[in-house]
């Protein structure tokens, strides 16, 4: 019996540090020495776990540009502008710039940036707490990738899953606590 049970605790061991690989890989990881009570480095944390979403942003490696997670639900067309930056775009999005406004006036959106690490920059946890849970609704919800070839070399939409399930794990076991730890009173 013993034999068995340290069996199924290497085995779960095992699966945890094969679930980890591709996500870090893909650079879903969340900073564990980072002060939650800290909105500034907070907020810095869901920028980079934003940029390893974005297609534009890999210039050191082709991925996730030539290897998305998702693909555009009901087509052949893989998401990697689509869902790859929908999803992004939860975490952060950059005021568009509009070169020809020097004085910064005028009406309409794009003058300060959106998503929930501009919310928590803004005090509003409430707000950025709902965003996370909306992005990990939307990445629930995406349709992985058939044709992702994940760290092994493998290609299906399993390994996409694995990578999809790690981002959304991340999101609750690490940037939701992170921001709710916010809302709490500092001593």
């Amino acid at each position: 019996m013993e034999i068995r049970k340290s069996l199924t605790a290497i085995g779960a061991a095992l699966m945890m540090v094969g679930i980890s690989a591709p996500a870090l890989a893909a650079g879903f990881d969340w900073d564990n020495e980072l002060d939650c009570s800290d909105a500034g480095a907070v907020s810095q944390e869901l920028i980079r776990l934003e940029q390893h979403l974005r297609c534009e942003t890999k210039t050191d490696v082709s991925w996730p540009k030539d290897n998305p997670i998702w693909e555009k639900a009901r087509s052949e067309e893989r998401g990697c502008t689509e869902v790859h930056e929908s999803h992004a775009n939860k975490l952060y999005r950059s005021p568009p710039r509009n070169p020809g406004n020097t004085d910064k006036k005028g009406k309409g959106p794009g003058k300060v940036a959106e998503g929930a690490a501009q919310k928590v920059l803004e005090e509003k946890y409430d707000e950025a707490i709902t965003m996370l849970m909306d992005l990990r609704d939307a990445v629930s919800k995406s349709t992985p990738n058939r044709a992702f070839v994940d760290a092994a070399g493998n290609v299906g939409a399993e390994g996409a899953s694995v990578v999809s399930g790690a981002l959304v794990t991340i999101i609750n076991d690490d940037a939701i606590p992170c921001v709710n730890q916010l809302l709490q009173p500092q001593p």
